[in-house]
């Protein structure tokens, strides 16, 4: 995941570098490599803060793109540890009543 990351973040940067985006983009743009990864940390983990944002059209396709497989990564992240964290409570667990459930 952490790989993933940072070939996002990489990108982004690469296609938001300066030059390729339109002059009036301000602030919010993805001006520098450690914006690029920071852009991609904040949109994998949900947040979205919204400070830094793609000016170019290739650039939002990449963020549509990144938006839907982080979601989808950090779900299977939580649902696997969950499960794993869950199979190890009933294995390890005495024998159980129907009662007691």
């Amino acid at each position: 995941m952490l790989l993933l990351l940072l070939s996002i973040g990489g990108l982004m940067w690469a296609l938001e570098r300066p030059g390729s985006r339109p002059e009036n983009a301000g602030d919010s743009a993805v001006q520098t490599l450690h914006d690029g990864l920071y852009w991609a940390a904040v949109t994998m983990t949900t947040v979205g803060y919204g400070d830094k944002t793609p000016k170019t059209s290739i650039g939002r396709v990449l963020a549509v793109l990144w938006m839907i497989a982080s979601l989808a990564l950090v779900s299977l992240f939580s649902s696997t540890l969950v499960s794993r964290m869950t199979a190890e409570n009933i294995v390890g667990a005495a024998q159980v009543d129907r009662a007691e459930l």
